[in-house]
């Protein structure tokens, strides 16, 4: 056998390896429809597999990612932290300050810092009791009303193939590459291991 075509086969190897593991990532997202092959009904995984995928993923983020219990434990945070309550307290002062004295001018007469300070004290212990209460019955019914698992489902099922396709490539671009950069390497290494097999069997 010629030297020059011992040369060629790792390059044609690698050239195949290369070409073989990128029409396997490929064909992860096409066809998108299923088509018959001769006897052979061919589709791409993800859009075969994708009301599948979104069954697991839904199961997977409801039970390690997201809970309805971590939703509403955020919201109880949320209404009982310090900004929350600096708010109430600026929207209160506010509220007793300008409009108090409009809706009973008489007020205006009484109203000091002193008197101020205990009517802002009676209302956020209200309004805190208040949203304590409101918190709870939120929490309460999103655990009836809200599945994370059913949303995340129904989310993946009804994106589309080329959105599908996006998402995916956007997420794993350089494992897809790096899939198609091994195969080519790997064919380039079995063609190197191919020539010196012919190679040094020539010289036997």
């Amino acid at each position: 056998m010629q030297i020059w075509v011992l040369c060629l086969l790792p390059v044609v190897a690698a050239i195949i390896g290369y070409s073989t593991n990128y029409l396997a990532v490929k064909m992860l997202f096409h066809p998108r429809d299923k088509k018959r092959i001769l006897f052979f009904d061919v589709q791409g995984i993800f859009p075969k597999r994708q009301e599948a995928l979104g069954a697991r993923l839904g199961e997977i983020v409801a039970r390690e990612l997201v809970s309805v219990d971590d939703i509403s434990e955020k919201i109880k945070q949320a209404a009982s932290s310090d900004q929350m309550q600096q708010a109430v307290d600026e929207h209160l002062d506010r509220l007793i300050r300008e409009k108090l004295p409009v809706i009973f001018p008489m007020m205006a007469m009484f109203l000091n810092d002193e008197l101020i300070v205990k009517i802002k004290k009676v209302f956020q212990a209200e309004i805190l009791n208040i949203t304590s209460d409101l918190t709870d019955k939120m929490s309460g019914n999103l655990k009836q009303t809200l599945n994370i698992e059913e949303m995340v489902r129904e989310k993946v099922v009804q994106f589309s193939s080329d959105k599908l396709e996006a998402v995916l490539f956007e997420i794993m671009r350089k494992e897809f590459k790096f899939i198609e950069i091994v195969g080519g390497i790997l064919g380039f290494v079995i063609g190197v291991v191919q020539v010196m097999i012919v190679y040094f069997g020539n010289l036997n």
